[in-house]
């Protein structure tokens, strides 16, 4: 395999090369299309978490506490 991976690099080109942009396209969409959607569902809900989160810091800790901290500090 280490001997011929300069091959592989070739045959991956060729083979790619005579694709057009709406079959290349195509072509992913069909391999990873379903890897596609979960990533895109996953990173929804990591997304609203992490929002939750942040506004659950900014509400509950860092306004009441925090702010009035460094606005005391400021004049």
């Amino acid at each position: 395999m280490k001997k011929e991976h300069h091959l592989i690099g070739r045959v991956v080109k060729s083979v790619l090369g005579h694709f057009s942009n709406s079959d290349l396209s195509q072509f992913v969409e069909v391999k990873a299309g379903n890897d596609l959607q979960w990533i895109r569902i996953n990173g929804s809900i990591v997304g609203g978490i992490v929002g939750m989160l942040l506004y659950g810091f900014l509400q509950g800790v860092y306004e009441p506490y925090v702010l009035p901290i460094i606005r005391s500090w400021i004049g």
